[in-house]
């Protein structure tokens, strides 16, 4: 199947219609700009009521299950291990669910002297077990572990004197149908869990927050946790609810977006590019699938409302985009708030060679990558420049 722009998506009549109604629908999103699109050249008092705007509207489309009284969060287990103490507990969002998490809380966090804690949230079909650097659970899609050390999200924090929050994502890991077939059916249980929650008129990442807004009165209560000094630390599928939690909920003061920053509208339109046998970028899973939200911005305009939040963003992006964060940062005069750094295999500035913004069309996935610093392969969590953020803004 050889895809390309001009031959296929291209229109060639004097009045610039195709028949094709794909090609017409990009054509259309290429020439719709999202109505809630940070504007650059804007002063900090109209920044500051685009991001009010921002927050509430994501609050309006964010359609999440109702919120209702369930029991407190039950204690499974608690292990002592070197430095710190590993529990395992499950809590409740709705009248159905028990889901597990892991709190991994160091010697040194005590109700005198609570420590800061960080929320974390895996990558696509990581499990809590894996950032907590514990045995995988013996049961099928509780395995996959590629990135055995680099993944350790949890186990990097509790080390570095932080509570640990570590989380499944929704019918992942513990929280997936416990049944013969594994990871052959991770697509068919998630994406069906998927297709129920669109048709209902819900989102998988708008569950993912649900959830996670449900247990904060929880973390906040305990003891050993200093409530003032909260955050988030994201890889991959999860930095997709780190940036929504952390827009709506403000208890969280410093966020690790463990992925390459792209637009998500400018990744659906630009890649019409395809050589034989590649499939079309855009089937990347229903997981990811929020409707209406590129409507109203993209994930550089929601990083840009996190200002003046500590963020840092540990896999780069496109120049474009990080520059469009950027001023945001400045324009709130936080700009030392905000850490770039790219892949190790673009961490030379040299190796940056693109500073125009993103084509919208005629990309291969190879020159898309390219613009954006990504090297997929390596594409892990990023330990050194995300502890060394945290402690920063925590004080430790």
């Amino acid at each position: 199947m050889n895809i390309n722009y001009e031959k296929h998506f291209k229109s060639n009549r004097p009045d610039g219609r195709v028949n094709s109604v794909f090609a017409a629908h990009l054509e259309r999103m290429r020439n719709t700009t999202p109505k809630l699109a940070f504007c650059p050249n804007i002063n900090k008092a109209d920044f500051l009521q685009w991001q009010n705007d921002v927050k509430a509207k994501l609050k309006e489309i964010l359609i999440m299950p109702e919120f209702t009284s369930q029991p407190k969060p039950k204690k499974l287990s608690s292990e002592k291990r070197d430095t710190y103490t590993l529990e395992k507990w499950e809590f409740y969002p709705d009248e159905y669910t028990a889901i597990p998490f892991l709190i991994l809380i160091p010697d040194t966090a005590t109700k005198e002297n609570p420590s800061p804690a960080v929320m974390c949230l895996p990558g696509s079909c990581e499990n809590k077990e894996s950032m907590a650097g514990e045995p995988m659970l013996d049961r099928p899609m509780c395995d996959w572990n590629p990135e055995p050390e680099r993944d350790r999200i949890a186990y990097y924090m509790v080390k570095n004197g932080m509570v640990a929050f570590a989380f499944d994502n929704p019918e992942t890991g513990e929280t997936a149908l416990d049944i013969e077939g594994g990871w052959d059916l991770l697509g068919r249980t998630r994406d069906h869990l998927c297709y129920g929650l669109l048709q209902y008129g819900e989102s998988y990442v708008a569950l993912s927050v649900f959830h996670k807004l449900c247990i904060m009165d929880f973390i906040k209560s305990r003891e050993y946790v200093d409530s003032e000094r909260l955050g988030i630390a994201a890889h991959s599928l999860g930095t997709e609810t780190a940036i929504y939690l952390s827009l709506i909920c403000d208890d969280f003061k410093a966020i690790v977006f463990n992925n390459a920053i792209r637009d998500q509208k400018h990744n659906y339109v630009c890649l019409t590019e395809a050589e034989s046998g590649h499939k079309m970028k855009n089937n990347i899973g229903w997981q990811h699938i929020f409707p209406g939200v590129i409507s109203w911005f993209d994930f550089p305009d929601l990083c840009a409302a996190l200002a003046p939040k500590h963020l840092a963003l540990t896999e780069g992006g496109a120049e474009f985009w990080i520059n469009k964060i950027q001023n945001a940062y400045d324009i709130m005069g936080a700009g030392d708030n905000l850490l770039v750094s790219q892949y190790p295999r673009y961490a030379d500035a040299k190796t940056r060679n693109f500073h125009e913004p993103p084509p919208d069309f005629g990309l291969s996935m190879e020159t898309f990558d390219t613009i954006h610093y990504i090297d997929s392969p390596d594409h892990s969590f990023r330990a050194e420049p995300s502890i060394k953020f945290l402690k920063e803004c925590f004080n430790i």
